[in-house]
This record gives C-alpha cells, sequence and structure tokens, in this order.
C-alpha cells in the first residue's frame, strides 16, 4: 500500500510538469523474469525504480513499456495516460517467477517501436539483469553469459533518432559483457552509452530529467 501510494503521487507530480506536446520518446524494457533474485525483493526494487522513473522523466515525452517474459509494447503513453492506468503500470513491474526472460524479442519489439516512433529524439533505457533464458527456461544459467547472437544490439546505436542508451540494474557479472560490447560497437557518434548498478540506478533516475 505504501509503494502504491508513493508512486501515485510520484505520477501525479510527473502529470504536473507534463507539457501538452511529446518531444521525447522513451522506450524502456523492463524485465519482469525472477529466476535470478528474490521475487519479493524483486517486486520491491522494481516498483521502487518504476516510481523514481515516473517522477524523473524528461518534460514534453512519451513512454512506451516493453516486458521481456512475452515481449511486446505492454504500455504506451504519456503522463496523463500513467496516472489514469497506474495499476496496469504496477501490473507490468511484477515480477514473473516462473518467467523466461527472451532479451532478443524484446529487442526486436524495441525496434518495431522506433520504426513507429515520430520522435526525433528516442532513448532506449532497459532495467534488466541481462540475463536472457530464452523459452522454456528453467536450466542453470553460467554467468557470464556472452550477448544472445541475435539480439543484435548494435542496430540501436547507428538510428541517427537515438540519442541514448541507459542500462539499470544489471547484474554484476554481465555488467562488462553489455557495456563493453556497447563501447566498442559501431555508433552513429550521437547515442550516448550509459550503465548503472543496482545500488546506482535510484539516484541516476532521479537525475534523469537533467540529461533532457
Amino acid at each position: 500500500m505504501i509503494i502504491r501510494q508513493f508512486i501515485a503521487g510520484m505520477v501525479a507530480l510527473l502529470v504536473s510538469v507534463a507539457a501538452a506536446m511529446a518531444n521525447t520518446h522513451i522506450i524502456a524494457i523492463i524485465d519482469t523474469s525472477a529466476f535470478v533474485e528474490d521475487e519479493g525483493e524483486a517486486e520491491i526494487r522494481r516498483k521502487m525504480l518504476l516510481a523514481t522513473f515516473l517522477e524523473n522523466m524528461p518534460r514534453r515525452s512519451v513512454l512506451s513499456i516493453i516486458d521481456t517474459v512475452s515481449p511486446s509494447v505492454k504500455w504506451h503513453g504519456d503522463a496523463k495516460k500513467a496516472e489514469r492506468e497506474l495499476d496496469q503500470l504496477l501490473a507490468i513491474m511484477t515480477p514473473n517467477p516462473r518467467g523466461c526472460a527472451d532479451l532478443t524479442r524484446a529487442l526486436d519489439h524495441a525496434e518495431m517501436a522506433v520504426r513507429r516512433s515520430e520522435s526525433k529524439d528516442i532513448r532506449f533505457l532497459m532495467l534488466s539483469p541481462l540475463i536472457h533464458s530464452g523459452a522454456p527456461c528453467g536450466g542453470a544459467v553460467k554467468l557470464p553469459q556472452a550477448l544472445p547472437e541475435d539480439a543484435k544490439p548494435e542496430r540501436f546505436l547507428n538510428e541517427k533518432r537515438i540519442t541514448a542508451w541507459e542500462l539499470y540494474a544489471p547484474h554484476e557479472l554481465q555488467t562488462l559483457e553489455w557495456f563493453g560490447f556497447l563501447q566498442e560497437a559501431p555508433s552513429n557518434g550521437r547515442v550516448a552509452v550509459r550503465m548503472f548498478s543496482a545500488a546506482e540506478s535510484p539516484e541516476a533516475l532521479a537525475k534523469l530529467a537533467e540529461r533532457d
């Protein structure tokens, strides 16, 4: 109840400062598989991160949320819609203890969202341990794990409208795998690649608007 009230308050604050027109399109991949962490702790952490994120979304922005368990755009809209559909946002952030994280398909849906977007300023965010299991899952996953062959994250680095790719709360053993790849992959020179640990993520999200 406390978390819900907190998130509701943050959404209300976001609505109060949001402008009518959307300049920035934030595409966020939210990992709801809980096979690598405690389900209860994961739910609390992700909801708190969502609250911080909604509070500090850049003004004049819209948001698309993509799930990793059954990848598709689960939610899309502006601040006013977020206020109306708070319950749906909360449900999207609830971890599925039996869910399989399919990062490849999630990235495919993110690419489709980029193609449909009319914005000239697209920011790509991932809140994920960056562990791909695919479906069906259930077996042990050896870490560090290389990027899935079909993920092809470099496709986003060459999209001229994407200005940032930010990774939040990755598993510590996956940090070098992903960040190293993104730093070395060819890009258009415009994409700012940033990675924040689980401990750093709340503060980084709180400063999201400052990077507007």
